[in-house]
């Protein structure tokens, strides 16, 4: 539950696709630099015998780094990430650059009879009384209470406990204080003994052992209590909440068995990441100490971020869809939502102080000081407007976007039922056009032969001038996208409200689910990836390639992810024309990185590229895995291979067929258009030529006959 940096290799590049920045950290680094400010303070103090225990720390951390095993991984910034058990006696470091022997530690997932339970064992299993609730036939806003007061525990109470250890290592400090400094037959001592000490092995020593470490294990019985009646009585709620069915329809079947599926999926998820992070990580380890050791991150961290907190909790929805409840429904999505708060306000303020080097934006910097070092590149990023973001008064760019989008949308609002709604349909799909069309087709000139930056140095317009105007202009553009397509949706809403809110809820997640892509992809791309500023500036600045952030997992999150949002309003709406509206902004967006972006990376990147997204490397490597224990799993999976590999070919094939087709149609048409031309000129000149012809040879007529006359007279 907490992230622990880890060494990147080029194997790990090699092996996985991904290109990551030189500049990363490891654990043992980490520890390194606590262990160095120790080191220095004792320095100052002088002293040849901690000199002499100095060296053999140093020699101890050779001999354990040389016995570790030297498997090579991945940075993750997870909240989920970590590791305590596994190997035998590894070495951890308390914030003051104290260095100890890690003991072993039980591992929670681990079911034990109770003729082996402990008193604090039969503490935290009493959870299970909660079970007992359905047999009473209470109403069910009395589960719905038990459930919201334990998971206010677990996001509030851990998250201000853990907000506190960060910052002042408050739980630490308070248990060296208050009860280490009792006397050893001291109620309060003899318990803390007992709760710490339940499940430990022999190499547990609770008077010797740092304070941070026990401190440490009476937090971990804490949060089992807590996680235990959190999920228990969620159970509780899905039973009170379920209704068995007058009749199994092929709907409610259907929905038994995506339910069930998302339950397994989510299971394999929490215990696929546990394999990973083992106990240091799933208790906050890291807030208290710091640990020693390498890990590989595969499979389930591949696949998404924060597994444990994202598709973790796919069985909230799961269960949602076996009791067929919206009240279920909503509770979930509720505690979800506080679940990724407690993310973002407990977990991920730690993990900037602990890791910057892997949470913050090192690739940014790295290609904002390329930039800055280039002599014409220089200057070339500003905070620009980004949507609202980055607004000034003293910008007539800015200025200019602000009076055009609510022009827009206000004439649009108050003129709501008077406009005709095919204007709506028009303007939105105008504005797609612009956005995923006409920018398109000026980025792929741009790209083949500099077409924007060369037009614009005709008419004395510098490069960072020139990107200036693209970048306000296409902020503008794919502003009014936005905003054409909401007012659209409010011209069509013909929403109904039933069942149960449950369109307009989704729209709303779906929504906020593409914001929150489209703020995490500028996050990582900055406002030179943003802004496509590779287009421009490329030639003369070769960027570094870089897989960070969401972009571990999809290669366009915008194409998948980011046109959520337009299912989302077209759902809360309630509209087929909006439906209609939102397929074919995504096919057009598709089609802008088909036929746009792809080409670009393959021109500046080559081979650099990862032949797929993170999310299938990782499917693959799990299929793969499993096949290579069963023979039919393989044959299966090298058939399925082949048949999406086919597929992407002819698909492929096809659009290409359809450019080309589309390319020679124009050519026919513009050779057609200028062959009428020239035979329209030509007829106008060969017309003018034979009535000038005409002229000349009526006149030469006119003057024979009169002169034929003429000599007649003369010789009668």
């Amino acid at each position: 539950m907490k992230t622990v940096t880890t060494e990147i290799t080029t194997q790990v590049v090699a092996q996985e696709h991904v290109v990551v920045e030189e500049t990363t950290t490891t654990t043992e680094e980490v520890v390194a630099g606590v262990e160095e400010k120790a080191k220095g303070k004792e320095k100052e103090e002088g002293g040849g015998e901690e000199e002499e225990e100095e060296e053999d720390e140093e020699e101890e951390e050779e001999e354990d780094e040389e016995e570790s095993a030297s498997d090579t991984t991945e940075s993750v910034s997870d909240g989920d990430t970590g590791a305590s058990g596994g190997d035998q006696h590894k070495k951890g470091v308390t914030y003051a650059g104290e260095s100890f022997v890690v003991p072993q530690t039980k591992n929670p997932l681990t079911l034990y009879p109770p003729t082996l339970w402990s008193r604090m064992d039969w503490v935290k299993n009493s959870c299970a009384l909660l079970l007992l609730l359905p047999l009473f036939h209470l109403p069910v806003w009395v589960p719905i209470v038990v459930f919201l007061f334990w998971r206010m525990g677990y996001n509030l109470l851990i998250g201000l406990v853990l907000h506190v250890q960060s910052n002042h290592q408050l739980v630490t400090r308070l248990f060296a204080d208050y009860v280490l400094t009792l006397q050893p037959d001291h109620k309060v001592y003899k318990l803390a003994r007992e709760f710490a000490c339940d499940g430990m092995s022999d190499d547990y020593c609770f008077e010797t052992t740092q304070p941070c470490f026990t401190a440490w294990l009476l937090f971990r019985h804490f949060v089992d209590i807590i996680l235990g009646y959190d999920l228990i009585a969620y159970f509780v709620l899905a039973v009170c909440c379920y209704e068995i069915p007058d009749i199994f329809s092929l709907t409610t079947v259907m929905c038994h068995l995506a339910g069930v599926v998302l339950c397994v999926f989510a299971l394999w998820a929490k215990t696929d990441s546990f394999r990973v992070v083992q106990d240091y990580a799933w208790y906050w380890g890291d807030f208290f100490f710091m640990i020693h050791q390498q890990l590989t991150f595969d499979r389930v961290f591949r696949i998404a971020p924060h597994p444990m907190y994202t598709i973790g909790y796919s069985f909230y929805y799961g269960l949602s869809l076996i009791c067929r409840s919206y009240t279920l429904l909503y509770v979930s999505l509720f505690a979800h939502f506080a679940q990724l708060l407690f993310l973002a306000f407990a977990e991920t303020p730690h993990m900037k102080k602990i890791y910057p080097e892997l949470v913050g934006d090192n690739h940014i910097k790295a290609i904002n000081k390329l930039l800055a070092e280039s002599h014409q590149s220089s200057g070339i990023l500003r905070n620009d407007l980004v949507a609202c973001k980055n607004f000034t008064a003293f910008r007539a760019t800015d200025i200019f976007t602000a009076i055009i989008v609510l022009q827009h949308a206000v004439s649009h609002l108050l003129a709501l039922h008077y406009l005709p709604t095919v204007m709506f349909i028009g303007e939105t799909i105008f504005w797609r056009l612009m956005l995923s069309g006409i920018l398109g087709y000026v980025l792929h000139l741009q790209d083949d032969n500099g077409w924007f930056t060369s037009k614009c140095a005709r008419y004395g317009i510098s490069l960072k001038q020139a990107f200036s105007n693209w970048k306000a202009f296409y902020n503008m553009v794919h502003t009014m996208t936005w905003v054409s397509f909401g007012c659209c949706a409010l011209k069509v809403f013909g929403a109904t409200y039933e069942p149960f809110y449950v369109k307009q809820v989704l729209g709303v997640v779906l929504c906020a689910l593409a914001i929150r892509c489209s703020y995490c992809s500028y996050e990582d791309l900055g406002d030179y990836g943003w802004f496509y500023g590779d287009f421009f500036v490329e030639r003369d600045v070769p960027t570094p390639l870089v897989y960070n952030g969401v972009y571990r997992f999809m290669d366009n999150p915008d194409t998948v992810i980011g046109m959520a949002g337009f299912y989302g309003i077209a759902l809360f709406a309630e509209s087929y024309v909006m439906l209609a509206l939102a397929v074919m902004s995504h096919v057009l967006h598709y089609l802008f990185v088909l036929m746009v972006e792809r080409p670009h990376m393959k021109k500046i990147h080559g081979d650099k590229l990862r032949p797929a997204s993170g999310i299938e490397i990782a499917v693959q490597d799990i299929f793969k895995e499993m096949a290579e224990k069963n023979p039919k799993l393989q044959q299966l999976n090298s058939t399925a291979r082949v048949e999406v590999e086919r597929m992407k070919k002819n698909f492929s094939r096809e659009i290409t067929k359809l450019s080309e087709r589309a390319k020679k149609h124009l050519i026919r048409d513009v050779t057609k258009l200028e062959v009428q031309s020239r035979a329209r000129t030509f007829g106008q000149e060969f017309v003018e030529k034979l009535e000038q012809n005409i002229d000349k040879w009526a006149w030469r007529l006119w003057q024979q006959i009169l002169m034929g006359g003429q000599a007649k007279d003369k010789s009668e």
